[in-house]
C-alpha cells in the first residue's frame, strides 16, 4: 500500500509503503517526521480529529496557495496504533 502525505507539521510531501495485514514499524532518528506520519494516517481516519491540526506553522499565518494538510493511500486503514513514550 503506497500512502502520500502533504503538509504535514515538518512534512512537505513524503511517499511511504506499508505492507497490508502486516505489523509495519518505522524508525529512524528523532525529528524526521516518524510521530507526524502516524498522526496524520491516524488524524486522516478518525471522525474526532482534524488533519488541521498538523499544518505547518510556516502556513498558519501566510498562506497564498492554500495549501493544506493531505493524506492519500489509506482507503483501507481502520486503525493505527503508535507506540510512543505517552502508550
Amino acid at each position: 500500500m503506497n500512502i502520500k502525505i502533504k503538509y504535514c507539521n515538518n512534512i512537505d510531501s513524503a511517499k511511504l509503503t506499508i505492507a497490508e495485514r502486516k505489523l509495519n514499524i518505522k524508525f529512524a532518528p528523532n525529528g524526521t517526521g516518524k510521530s507526524t506520519i502516524a498522526k496524520a494516517i491516524a488524524f486522516n481516519i478518525a471522525e474526532d480529529k482534524d488533519l488541521q491540526e498538523l499544518m505547518p506553522f510556516k502556513f498558519r499565518d501566510a498562506n497564498p496557495e492554500n495549501k493544506q494538510p493531505e493524506v492519500a493511500g489509506i482507503e483501507n486503514i481502520k486503525n493505527v496504533m503508535c507506540f510512543n513514550e505517552e502508550y
